[in-house]
């Protein structure tokens, strides 16, 4: 039998509080930005609207520059393409 890796998706947000998405969906992060533990993530993917250049996303910015410099995969969709690093 072929072995298979094993991951838990983490929904991670700059609070806890309810996200709505632009379709409608209501997201509650499991986490907030600061509780990341990022020797334990493998894997970053930034979602959402064009309000990627607000200061509140710095956070959560700096760990993407953080997993982009450790060789760690950082991929991004929608309005998260709009921020360069």
């Amino acid at each position: 039998m072929k072995e298979t890796s094993s991951f838990e998706l983490v929904t991670v947000g700059i609070s806890k509080e309810p996200v709505t998405t632009a379709g409608g969906i209501k997201i509650v992060p499991d986490i907030c930005v600061n509780e990341m533990d990022e020797e334990q993530a493998v894997e970053l993917l930034l979602i959402g609207p064009d309000t990627w250049m607000e200061d509140q996303h710095q956070p959560i910015l700096e760990v993407a520059a953080s997993f982009l410099e450790t060789g760690k995969t950082v991929a991004a969709i929608c309005g998260a393409t709009l921020r360069g690093f």
